[in-house]
């Protein structure tokens, strides 16, 4: 009944504004239960209001700054608003013109929205700004591997092993795929088996039991394909 009465008293709290509040009662919702879902929802519509106020507070501070236009265009990019985070990234590269911060931006946003040339083409433009960026680098990977231009995309991948230690395994998993197609299978093994975190829905699994197979390592191959049933099975709970 407690956790009842603080999902109504966030509701109300949003309704009139008061996102403060619409924190707290969140606060309160979690401390039972770190995972509520009701606790997790009304978190995120607080913080986002509260970045939404942070930013208009910096707008008047730094009016039509190229800052201001860049933060907007990630956060319209986070929206899946394309069409408006270009805007943004373009107002913010006609200030200056050489923001590889705005040049990934915008490339992010073509390639999220699918503009694979688009993106290649703005990635490179970053690129002669920052060339061992290691985030500009897995962007072109992704674009390329996206495209199945695998040997163009290896090198690109190679140099994102430098990013952040939370984007690694996805890098080796992607280095993984570009293996298996260019024909190295002991690499691409080697690769996948350094991925197998970001798998969510079992398709890096079945696809190391493949690889394993091709070598004739039949074993590893059950293990790997076992893994996969049971990654499917936890899903369709």
């Amino acid at each position: 009944e407690y956790a009842s009465h603080l999902q109504v008293l966030g509701a109300c709290a949003w309704l009139t504004g008061d996102y403060g509040l619409v924190s707290q009662s969140a606060e309160h919702l979690k401390a039972p239960d770190p995972r509520s879902p009701a606790a997790l929802y009304w978190s995120i519509l607080a913080d986002e209001r509260f970045a939404y106020q942070a930013l208009r507070k910096y707008e008047q501070m730094a009016p039509n700054s190229a800052q201001s236009h860049l933060l907007l265009g990630d956060i319209y990019r986070q929206r899946q608003r394309y069409g408006k985070a270009e805007s943004e990234y373009r107002l913010a590269l006609a200030i200056t013109p050489k923001s590889a911060a705005a040049l990934y931006g915008l490339a992010s946003a073509y390639f999220e929205f699918g503009d694979l040339a688009k993106a290649v083409e703005t990635a490179q433009l970053a690129l002669a700004q920052t060339p061992n960026d290691p985030e500009v680098n897995l962007l072109m990977g992704q674009a390329y591997v996206a495209n199945h231009e695998f040997q163009s995309a290896e090198p690109y991948l190679r140099k994102a092993l430098n990013a952040k230690s939370q984007m690694i395994p996805y890098v080796h998993a992607l280095l993984g795929e570009t293996y298996e197609h260019l024909g190295k299978t002991r690499r691409a093994i080697v690769q996948l088996k350094m991925g197998l975190s970001t798998d969510e829905d079992g398709s890096l699994h079945y696809q190391l039991a493949r690889l394993y197979r091709k070598v004739g390592d039949l074993k590893d191959a059950r293990v790997a394909l076992e893994e996969t049933r049971k990654i499917q099975a936890q899903l369709n709970q």
